[in-house]
């Protein structure tokens, strides 16, 4: 049957002709019988009458050939070929005659160029940002604490943020023979601008400990920092800052918003120490932070953790919480932060919403100089 009409009727067609796209049909004996006046004026009038791969200045069949495998199965085929150091998205569909057979391809040229470079651009600077970000984590993580005893204190504390970087921050501080500080904060948020505002919480009660170490004055400290930052209002953060006096085992604290009370293990019994206070926030010029004060005994716990691992669900959606965490401390508050850490997370159901940190003074025996 001879299809030397439909290919002649072809350039009538001005939807053909005016397209953007480079638009060709190609027979079965895989010769180029149209193109339109796009494709033409790209690549000369001489294309029609060429063999498909002789229009693209090749010497023979492409390995895998559209016009053929469209022709062969009746598929519509699309893949992207480079051509002059351009890239072409090209679509294959079968041409039917009237009967339903397939006798031809046309094949759709469309030029993503622009697209394919933009991709590339977007992949490299995706590629930048995670090494910003892992490079970010790994000072977030290198800025915590040593694990140590200090005259007889145990420190420890888990560490699992929910992202590559984290909102928690806690650090300990020296403040000489007899005093060492700890706190645990938690910035509203995740990602970058959370773990930003944790280097802030870093480096500011670092300088305000070199003035003092009282809670309450230390958190106002941090305050008026803060404000001098002049961040919208939904950025703040709740602190928890504490001292502990090495010599008598007084366990002073002021919070700062932080709804995650210290819990104190003290012979397989738990207590948690309450204590008021405001975020660190931009709503209040002024902020008083009060001071509540406990005294500890050899082989006493006092645990700081942030809100992450009291509001993790299990399979029913039913939280931990607070309380939960108290019944986990009691019963196993004699094992290492990790042991019991390791029942908060068996508690858990489903993908890790939140960061998780811990940390945790234990009383020991008391060493003298």
């Amino acid at each position: 049957m001879s299809y030397k009409k439909y290919f002649t009727e072809l350039n009538k067609y001005d939807v053909l002709e005016g397209m953007a796209d480079w638009v060709r049909v190609v027979d079965g004996e895989f010769n180029v019988v149209y193109a339109n006046n796009t494709m033409r004026a790209a690549l000369g009038e001489e294309i029609v009458g060429l063999p498909c791969y002789a229009a693209f200045e090749k010497s023979e069949k492409c390995n895998f050939c559209l016009a053929k495998r469209t022709i062969e199965t009746g598929e519509v085929i699309q893949m992207e070929e480079q051509y002059r150091g351009r890239a072409y998205s090209v679509k294959s569909s079968p041409v039917r005659d009237d009967d339903g057979n397939i006798f031809a391809a046309v094949e759709v040229f469309r030029d993503v160029t622009r697209e394919r470079k933009l991709e590339q651009v977007l992949i490299e600077r995706n590629k930048n940002i995670r090494a910003d970000i892992r490079f970010a984590s790994t000072i977030q993580e290198r800025l915590l604490p040593d694990k140590k005893a200090i005259k007889g204190i145990n420190f420890d504390y888990v560490y699992q943020p929910s992202q590559v970087l984290s909102g928690d921050i806690f650090d300990i501080i020296i403040f000489d023979d007899n005093t060492v500080g700890m706190y645990m904060a938690d910035v509203v948020g995740h990602g970058v601008s959370a773990s930003m505002m944790t280097m802030f919480i870093y480096h500011t009660v670092r300088m305000a400990s070199l003035y003092t170490s009282e809670p309450g004055e230390l958190l106002k400290f941090v305050h008026k920092k803060f404000l001098d930052l002049n961040l919208e209002t939904d950025k703040y953060f709740s602190l928890l800052y504490a001292k502990l006096d090495l010599k008598n085992h007084e366990f002073s604290f002021s919070n700062a918003g932080h709804n995650c009370a210290p819990l104190i293990w003290s012979n397989s019994s738990v207590e948690v120490l309450e204590q008021f206070g405001y975020p660190i926030m931009n709503l209040r010029d002024e902020l008083k932070f009060d001071t509540k004060s406990v005294n500890l005994k050899q082989g006493d716990k006092v645990l700081l953790y942030t809100d992450g691992c009291v509001e993790i669900r299990d399979s029913s959606g039913q939280m931990l919480g607070v309380d939960g965490l108290v019944a986990l401390y009691q019963e196993f508050g004699h094992m290492t932060l990790h042991n019991i850490f390791d029942k908060v997370l068996r508690f858990s159901w489903g993908e890790q919403k939140d960061d998780y940190a811990m940390l945790q003074v234990e009383i020991g025996e008391t060493q003298n100089d």
